[in-house]
């Protein structure tokens, strides 16, 4: 079959059809591809997949598409961290399939301390907003306090006392199964590399690593708690214990780049001297000798949640969905030396 057929099946291919082979009604098939309420999130999931996989085009509701702005803190693209920058990018085209166009806004500091709204959100051309990266709780309340004319939802942190549905991943398991392959490994040593309160997706993590440890009736030494970053969320370098622990659970692949960098400089090797484990999978970890093992997250459902959630809320469904945890798996590689 040639490109000019192919293209012509794929047009032709009706809603009744894919509900033949979902096994479903063309209603449902319907429901699912315009964002009603009605169908269940598994079912609304493989209708989607199999429009794509047969280039089905379809507009939501009828209606034109609609703008939703991408709020994230500026310091979360800072110093090569490219793991936002790849979630913004799997998010715009996530929204693209729901009829929606992703508008990136990066907040600046100032703007955040003052709490004040970026440009973007001024000019009322936005359908809905999602804020990717933890902002302050002062910004958040304000969010909230603003009652804005517009749904919003956060992606990969969530806030306490904020009543807005979140999008995450399972930072506090991810952390738990890297501890537990450490312990394993015969590590009784174990320290935590991150600032815990800097952000809820730090903190789900070093709750994995200390579940972990306390379920092996294993000490935690507060000297071994080490942070990674200032109050502005800027990577900087706090003094490392002495003696140091075995190994480190290091809340971000970058971060485990970075300790590496420091343990280097004293001389010591990874994992000969200190093992290392990080998390998400992105960039870091496979692009240094010896290879980290990590937890990764799966960047896909992580997006493809946030803009069925956005666009749910854009288009009426007012079901509260709380906080959402989407997976990932462990990846083991050479960091980790058996003790």
């Amino acid at each position: 079959m040639n490109n000019e057929e192919e293209a012509k099946t794929k047009k032709n291919v009706s809603m009744r059809e894919m509900g033949r082979r979902l096994g479903v009604s063309a209603v449902t098939v319907s429901k699912a591809l315009s964002g009603k309420p009605g169908v269940s999130d598994t079912v609304r999931e493989q209708v989607e997949n199999l429009a794509q996989e047969l280039g089905y085009r379809y507009e939501m509701n009828s209606r034109t598409c609609k703008d939703v702005a991408i709020l994230v803190p500026g310091h979360f693209f800072g110093h090569g961290n490219s793991f936002y920058a790849s979630l913004c990018n799997k998010l715009v085209q996530q929204l693209s399939r729901r009829n929606g166009y992703g508008l990136l806004s990066i907040l600046s500091e100032e703007e955040e301390a003052a709490c004040r709204f970026p440009a973007i959100m001024l000019n009322n051309h936005i359908s809905g907003l999602v804020v990717l990266g933890q902002v302050s709780g002062a910004y958040m309340h304000m969010l909230d306090e603003a009652k804005l004319s517009v749904p919003y939802v956060c992606m990969d942190f969530y806030d306490e006392h904020s009543g807005t549905d979140s999008v995450v991943s399972d930072g506090l398991y991810g952390s738990y199964r890297l501890t537990s392959h450490l312990i394993h490994r015969g590590h009784t040593r174990i320290g935590f590399y991150g600032s815990i309160r800097a952000t809820s997706s730090i903190m789900d993590r070093y709750l994995g690593f200390y579940r972990a440890m306390l379920q092996h009736d294993l000490p935690i030494d507060p000297a071994w708690i080490v942070p990674d970053r200032d109050a502005h969320g800027e990577p900087c370098e706090y003094p490392l214990p002495d003696p140091l622990p075995t190994a480190f659970v290091c809340n971000c692949d970058q971060m485990a780049m970075l300790l590496r960098k420091r343990l280097e400089a004293m001389g010591l090797k990874v994992p000969d001297d200190v093992s290392l484990v990080g998390f998400d999978d992105y960039t870091y970890s496979a692009s240094v000798s010896p290879f980290l093992t990590t937890f990764a997250v799966d960047q896909d459902s992580l997006a493809r949640e946030t803009a069925r959630m956005i666009t749910d809320k854009m288009n009426g469904v007012a079901e509260s969905k709380g906080r959402v945890v989407t997976g990932g798996h462990l990846v083991y590689r050479r960091s980790v030396k058996q003790i």
